[in-house]
């Protein structure tokens, strides 16, 4: 109030002072967290924030354990992770908690027990936190090597090991001819065993290497543009139902005589390029002539994944999944499938057309990592690219197949191995960096964090174009913290940049506590680290 003469005698001052605040400032006027206290005995110990430095001060405590209460305030709309009552038995000397408010990125703030009256000086905040036992999304269940853009892919035993044993890939995704370029199905009932003879090779090598584990197998309609299918199975509206039904029939069978069982089928494919024309009805024609063919000749019907766009739709008129449920054809849909690029990133479209697909499986069944689209900067493409596969994690990814997947031999090669074989069979966890989690602007610092049994992998891309050196920003001395459980001797890493190898430099974090390490984050640079937490007792 004393400040309102002031204000009413140039009020433009304020304004201009206000719109040239950074952000960090805005935060220490607006903190989050308003007040913090606890228990102790029959004393309650005021704890002093300093919120330019996120610690919270907990002065003249003898033992955490005599702590029986909490007591804490936060502004409008904040929440707290941990809940700090559930510390209460459980407080150690120095506990960290991300208080996060609508439209801010998170605060990690470390609250500090000591017996003195001064400030332990010593302590630092973490600048990201990684909270290991918050799961959200799904368990990525399964990795699939795709044999699409190359039936002779799996040219050797050699190779096989590499992605089935190796890279433990779980699924393969394979071609349905029948095309103009390759007219496999060229009447009912025939199926041309030279066009399909090095798939079906590069097949039994995967199912010799798996042996007794999983792999499953996805057919999916091969894509020729407006020549996709045989002239016998359509006409001028697109496929005849009956068939196309019985093509797949004969695929199916063919497959089966040659010890390939089809564990999921794929009736359509990027409809927006060829001459199907498989609408909604249709695809429900095909799934029933499929059913009752399944129980009179024999084989086990296939899940069926659709609808396989080269892009989701959306909340649009026109979306087919939409017009799909409406029509209440869910009985012939077992898995939402669909493409999802970095050059065509429509985030709220896809996360539309989840919201229709009730428990259905969410499988990526083409991203791409394009090594023309990459070129000539494949280290900043990488970050649109990993980002890309992220959204899909983040909205409760099951399974994912890279167009053209590469393990080793270039950069692209190396990144593509090392985001993808680690979270095969983890699960997101919540992780809180310096500017926000959303990780769809690019050039930000971007993180995510995978957990699987008490394994924690952690990536952090600080990325730009390389004209942009001057205007980007290093994290020297970053610190990554856990809010919870403890870390299980050494933290390795392994950080790509201009100057290291395409297989990255391999390091260790130095470990500043047994809840936080210590590293660099060069600008241009990619880090994945590796942490082992400890056993619960």
């Amino acid at each position: 109030m004393k400040k309102i003469p002031f204000m009413l005698v140039i009020p433009w001052l304020c304004c201009l002072l206000m719109s040239a605040c950074s952000s960090e400032q805005q935060e220490v006027e607006n903190p989050f967290l308003l007040s913090f206290s606890v228990n102790v005995g029959d004393t309650i110990v005021e704890g002093e924030i300093d919120e330019s430095k996120h610690m919270i001060l907990l002065n003249g405590i003898d033992d955490v354990s005599s702590i029986t209460g909490v007591h804490y305030a936060l502004s409008d709309g904040a929440t707290i992770t941990p809940e700090p009552e559930k510390k209460i038995h459980h407080w150690n000397s120095k506990e960290a908690f991300v208080v996060t408010s609508l439209g801010y990125p998170g605060k990690v703030y470390t609250a500090i027990v000591t017996d003195k009256m001064a400030e332990d000086t010593s302590v630092v905040s973490p600048d990201a936190m990684v909270s290991p036992n918050q799961y959200y999304g799904k368990v990525i269940q399964h990795f699939f090597f795709d044999l699409k853009a190359n039936n002779a892919a799996i040219g050797s035993m050699a190779k096989a090991n590499d992605l089935f044993a190796d890279d433990d890939c779980d699924g393969l995704r394979i071609s349905i001819l029948g095309n103009a370029n390759r007219p496999a199905h060229p009447s009912e009932g025939e199926v041309v065993y030279s066009y399909y003879k090095y798939l079906l090779k590069s097949i039994k090598r995967a199912q010799e290497v798996r042996g007794n584990k999983e792999l499953i197998i996805f057919a999916s309609k091969k894509l020729e543009g407006k020549n996709s299918f045989p002239s016998w199975i359509k006409d001028d509206n697109g496929i005849i139902p009956e068939k196309y039904g019985a093509m797949l029939v004969d695929y199916i069978l063919f497959m089966k005589e040659n010890g390939v069982l089809i564990d999921v089928l794929g009736v359509d494919n990027e409809a927006n390029f060829n001459e199907g024309v498989i609408t909604p009805d249709k695809h429900a024609e095909v799934v029933a002539y499929l059913k009752k063919a399944a129980t009179e000749k024999g084989f086990t019907m296939p899940l069926i994944i659709g609808p396989e766009r080269y892009e989701p739709m959306g909340d649009v008129p026109s979306c087919w999944l939409k017009r799909f449920f409406d029509a209440n054809y869910g009985n012939t849909l077992d898995i939402y499938g669909t493409h999802y690029y970095p050059s065509h990133r429509y985030f709220d479209k896809l996360k539309y057309e989840l919201s229709l697909i009730g428990n259905r499986p969410f499988w990526a069944t083409e991203p791409h990592w394009s090594s023309s689209q990459a070129a000539p900067d494949v280290l900043h493409h990488a970050e649109t690219a990993i980002c890309t596969l992220w959204d899909q994690t983040d909205l409760g990814l099951d399974a994912f197949m890279w167009w053209a997947y590469q393990r080793e031999g270039n950069l692209r090669g190396c990144l593509m191995r090392d985001v993808s074989v680690p979270i095969h069979g983890a699960r997101p966890v919540k992780m809180t960096d310096p500017d926000g989690e959303s990780t769809l602007t690019t050039g930000k610092l971007q993180a995510r964090a995978f957990r699987k049994g008490d394994v924690l992998h952690v990536y952090l891309i600080n990325m730009c174009l390389e004209e942009d050196l001057d205007g980007a920003v290093s994290y020297d001395d970053f610190r990554i913290g856990l809010d919870e459980e403890r870390i299980d001797g050494e933290v390795s890493f392994v950080q790509w940049t201009d100057d290291s190898a395409v297989e990255g430099t391999t390091a260790t974090a130095t470990k500043l506590t047994d809840q936080m390490v210590m590293l660099n984050l060069p600008k241009r640079s990619i880090t994945h680290l590796v942490f082992k937490l400890a056993k619960q007792e």
